[in-house]
């Protein structure tokens, strides 16, 4: 009888090692997919800029680039925590 319980712990811990295994992978794509975002973003608003650029327009690239709208806090503060 101990020796099933032992088998029962094993598969446990090897379903609990692959749900973190499958947590940290999605984690770490979701944080790819944001940083994509936001470097397009960034891409577009430096390509857009010249010296015609009206200031109206230079204010609003400047509150988009530091607002980070693709950036998710909460996902990059899990992300954190999930490294070793």
């Amino acid at each position: 009888m101990p020796s099933t319980d032992c088998y029962a712990m094993e598969e446990d811990k090897r379903a609990d090692h692959l749900d973190m295994d499958v947590s940290l992978v999605t984690v770490m794509a979701m944080v790819r997919n944001m940083l994509k975002l936001d470097y397009t973003m960034q891409e577009k608003i430096v390509t857009a800029l010249s010296l015609k650029t009206p200031a109206s327009e230079l204010e609003g690239y400047c509150l988009m680039w530091d607002l980070r709208p693709y950036i998710d806090d909460d996902v990059m503060r899990l992300a954190w925590n999930m490294c070793p």
